[in-house]
């Protein structure tokens, strides 16, 4: 099948060329035939006389069909400036031709190098309808040969999916009471553990209270202390023993 695609496209593409190719020979040669129109004696080129003309005309250079830039300076007299003088002349006919060439084969034209490919590409065509319609049969027959076996491996298929189904059931039905248990199990450990963060934080609580009260008293003990850091035992002892004479 791949093969007689292949050469159908292929043979598609050589008729398309082969039109293209006619084409352009009719295009060419319609240009060919404007420019043999037009005669090199009556031309009117800047820088080419009678007398450039005839020397041109004696070399063979009789129309503008005839002229080309490399091969007018051969004749003698005939420089760059001159060679690109006739050159110019050429290509404005040339551009008037263009106007004019067809744009299309003609009909029949067209149907003479289409008649060239139609039976062997009909022939190919037909070959490859016939391919595709005993693919096909034997594509049928082959379903049919082994329809049975299919059909029994899809019944196969459903009832094992069936039995995986209730497997699932039963496995996710036996470790449902489990689940919920260690739910409960977590949501009481859940509920434990707050109550206990809560009586913990109580007693922090507690505790920075009494740490205040010990700081408040701390500090009023120093202040009460504060007029008698500066006695010394020695101090003491001699102020009691002066008193005490006095007295």
């Amino acid at each position: 099948m791949a093969d007689l695609n292949r050469q159908i496209a292929s043979l598609n593409q050589a008729e398309a060329d082969e039109l293209t190719r006619a084409l352009q020979a009719t295009q060419q040669q319609h240009i060919a035939a404007h420019l043999r129109r037009f005669s090199l004696e009556h031309a009117t080129i800047p820088g080419i006389g009678p007398a450039f003309k005839a020397r041109l005309m004696r070399s063979g250079f009789h129309t503008a069909a005839d002229v080309e830039f490399y091969r007018v300076q051969h004749v003698h007299g005939i420089g760059p400036a001159r060679a690109r003088s006739l050159a110019n002349w050429r290509s404005s006919l040339e551009a008037q031709a263009r106007k004019t060439m067809p744009s299309a084969l003609s009909p029949s034209e067209v149907s003479t190098i289409r008649s060239k490919y139609e039976g062997l590409r009909r022939t190919l065509e037909q070959q490859r309808d016939w391919e595709q319609e005993r693919q096909k049969k034997e594509e049928e027959n082959v379903r049919a040969q082994y329809r049975p076996l299919l059909d029994r491996l899809d019944q196969e298929e459903k009832a094992a999916n069936a039995k995986t189904q209730v497997a699932i059931s039963e496995v996710r039905a036996r470790y449902a009471q489990r689940y919920q248990a260690i739910r409960d199990r977590g949501s009481k450990l859940a509920h434990d553990t707050a109550s206990k963060l809560r009586e913990i934080d109580g007693k922090i609580g507690e505790a920075r209270k009494k740490l205040f009260g010990l700081h408040w008293e701390k500090e009023k003990l120093r202040r009460q202390l504060k007029p008698y850091v500066g006695i010394r035992f020695r101090k003491y002892v001699k102020r009691v023993f002066m008193d005490s004479r006095a007295a």
